[in-house]
């Protein structure tokens, strides 16, 4: 029940924070589709899916490695001794950066490039400071910092965009300015460089951080090659404009990756604070269980609920964008399904198993890419995408199986199928109550499917 509590406690935290920050993204939406065309909005997509596939890959994703090896020490001296060898290695990793950074700037010639280089920094630097404020289960201030992020966020483009007329530049500039702020206030609660110390740095440390994090920086170029690639094809082939209404559909489609990255940073949390529990495979599989639940259903309510407010958040110039939501929210439910389960491989330190099912759906991606794009257009990349993407889910899946003999029960068909359901009520029903009515429908079977969650949270609160 301690686990219970703690894990519904810290996804309560996640939740809270992680919520508030993406409804004042989600709201931005208007905005950017009324004053910024589909071609501008597409190649910021494009420009910020290269420099976020690169800078972390530059920084061998250090902050993975920091994160892990730090839950192996238990005093504050012993994780900012980590976190001092995470800040050497950070120093290399900016060499690379700017190396790579002059590379792609020859090949792409992208306009604000000072802009797009400082962001990329700013990416590294955002994920190293709030992986140490999780490494000190600071989670109230890692939320805070992000949800003041957000809002910062949020005025600078309002601001620049209303009051100056700024274009696609203010989306930079607010990104880089706001994650300023989170960093000086991670820094100045919890203090990293001040405990910097040369004499704490060991080059066996780094090693060992940078061989874990390794084949997830090797992931990281194969995950690319699943949703990076597929804007590049987009691009390609079809132009700016439909790589816009991807865009588009992305940041929709992205909100139910928001209710289970909030379960999986609390599960990222307990799997390691866990790792010597001899029960924690017991916990894997309900854990992996509730979530399949959460992710089925939660995309099943979703996709009606983005048929309802699509017309009212988005430009009219955006609109086909709303007929590839099925198949962009399929694959990104599967997506961030696998990335749960891939949460127990790195607790685990077995990340080669990630590296591998992500090579091989990335190769699924692009076979299908460049067979279905030429023959149905938008529908046919997104498709593509979907189908690794589940792919890709389905191999943690057997991989979990073969390690630790984890089985999905067959009662997750169900689901399966209800999903099924919804995609085709999705396209076929017009009128709005009769939506509404299902979605009542739907939740009814969250209760129902949750009910021992729910009873006891129940009992949690009663013994308070």
């Amino acid at each position: 029940m301690g686990k219970i509590k703690r894990f519904l406690s810290t996804s309560g935290t996640y939740f809270i924070g992680s919520v508030l920050s993406k409804i004042i993204a989600f709201l931005l939406l208007p905005l950017y589709t009324s004053k910024l065309s589909p071609e501008e909005f597409g190649m910021y997509d494009l420009v910020v899916t290269i420099i976020s596939f690169f800078a972390p890959i530059a920084f061998f994703q250090i902050w993975d490695g920091m994160f892990r090896f730090s839950f192996d020490k238990h005093k504050s001296d012993e994780k900012y001794s980590v976190i001092s060898n995470s800040f050497s290695v950070m120093v290399l990793g900016h060499i690379i950066y700017s190396l790579i950074f002059g590379i792609i700037y020859q090949v792409f010639n992208f306009e604000y490039a000072w802009l797009i280089f400082f962001y990329g920094i700013l990416v590294a630097l955002q994920y190293l400071y709030t992986f140490i404020a999780r490494s000190f289960l600071r989670n109230n201030l890692f939320v805070i910092s992000g949800l003041i992020n957000s809002i910062l966020n949020a005025i600078i483009n309002i601001v620049l965009i209303l009051k100056f007329n700024f274009g696609i530049e203010s989306l930079y500039i607010a990104f880089i300015l706001g994650s300023i702020i989170q960093v000086l206030i991670i820094e100045a609660k919890l203090h990293p460089l001040r405990n910097f110390h040369f004499d704490r740095l060991n080059i066996k440390i780094q090693l060992d951080m940078i061989k874990f994090s390794l084949p997830l920086c090797i992931a990281a170029v194969s995950y690319w090659m699943l949703s990076g690639y597929t804007k590049v094809v987009i691009s390609q082939q079809l132009g700016n404009y439909a790589n816009g209404l991807f865009a588009v559909a992305n940041r929709f489609t992205s909100m139910i990756a928001l209710v289970v990255t909030v379960f999986q940073y609390a599960w990222n949390e307990m799997a390691y604070l866990m790792v010597e529990d001899k029960n924690r495979i017991v916990i894997y599989k309900k854990g992996i269980e509730y979530i399949f639940k959460v992710v089925i259903i939660g995309s099943s309510i979703f996709l009606l609920l983005i048929k309802v407010i699509f017309p009212y958040f988005v430009d009219s110039a955006y609109h086909e964008a709303l007929m590839i939501m099925p198949l962009s929210l399929i694959g990104v439910a599967s997506n961030v399904f696998a990335n749960f389960i891939g949460t127990i491989f790195m607790a685990e330190k077995i990340t080669k198993w990630i590296f591998w099912t992500t090579l091989i759906s990335s190769g699924i991606n692009i076979v299908c890419l460049w067979i279905f794009t030429p023959v149905w257009g938008l529908h046919g990349a997104v498709g593509a995408l979907c189908l690794s993407f589940i792919a890709i889910a389905l191999l943690r899946i057997l991989a979990v199986r073969k390690i630790f003999n984890i089985k999905l029960s067959l009662s997750n068909l169900f689901y399966i199928l209800l999903l099924a359901v919804v995609t085709y009520i999705f396209f076929t029903v017009e009128s709005i109550p009769l939506l509404f009515m299902i979605i009542l429908i739907l939740i009814g079977i969250t209760v129902y499917s949750f009910s021992d969650i729910l009873l006891a949270i129940l009992r949690a609160i009663k013994m308070r």
